[in-house]
């Protein structure tokens, strides 16, 4: 089975910033450019350490970077914390037990 794709935006920030991928893996301390091209494409998702570099290097927050799934976490979330702030919209006629 295929692993969904992870869209980010992080070919774009880099070619705004006239990095190579070989430039980029070197300053975030991976071997091979390739590593950063897989990131790049979705096909790969970095760890913790290696997107708070990206933000830094790219002087661009995470959120950005990640836009999609950043969006659709932060709806989730938002549904989720509503139901429990106002539970009783979710459970007409019932007891705040």
């Amino acid at each position: 089975m295929a692993t969904p794709k992870i869209n980010n935006n992080l070919l774009v920030v880099r070619r705004r910033f006239g990095l190579t991928r070989k430039q980029v893996a070197h300053l975030l301390g991976y071997r091979s450019a390739a590593s950063i091209g897989r990131i790049e494409q979705g096909a790969r998702f970095p760890d913790l350490q290696t997107l708070l570099g990206f933000e830094i290097l790219y002087r661009t927050p995470v959120a950005y970077l990640y836009s999609q799934l950043y969006g659709e976490l932060r709806d989730t979330l938002r549904s989720k914390e509503a139901a429990l702030t106002h539970p009783q919209e979710t459970e007409e006629g019932g007891s705040n037990a």
